[in-house]
């Protein structure tokens, strides 16, 4: 039987990451332990994400949403393998998502510095990549 394609018809492409690289995320992390310990992604229009483990305030990002193709129960291992680019040049709502986490003073000040354009340009040897497509 011969595979037919239409015009218009899309495919898509699920790469993997390395299994050297995520064990090497999760030796960093600290996580071996957990990393094929099961838990439930839950996407709450409240503010929250809830990953069972831990849960983060979404206030400022509640228009986010999770992906059609993100299973609802998986482990770090499958997530970082299958879903999430552990080798991609983060974003810079990424920077701004972890400023308006953290409590400490000094690297809320550093987050700033960096979000700014005149700390952005200024630190050559970070790239950030464009939040918009």
């Amino acid at each position: 039987m011969q595979n037919r394609y239409n015009p218009g018809d899309v495919a898509i492409v699920h790469p993997y990451a390395s299994l050297r690289d995520v064990e090497s995320f999760l030796r960093l992390l600290g996580w071996e332990d957990e990393a094929d310990d099961a838990f439930e992604i839950e996407h709450s229009m409240f503010g929250m994400l809830s990953v069972s483990i831990f849960q983060l305030p979404l206030t400022p990002f509640l228009d986010q949403s999770l992906p059609d193709h993100l299973p609802q129960v998986t482990t770090l291992r499958t997530l970082f393998t299958r879903f999430l680019d552990i080798n991609a040049v983060p974003r810079r709502s990424f920077f701004q998502y972890l400023r308006y986490l953290t409590s400490d003073d000094l690297e809320r000040e550093k987050l700033d510095e960096f979000l700014s354009l005149d700390g952005a340009v200024g630190n050559i040897s970070l790239t950030l990549a464009s939040d918009t497509p």
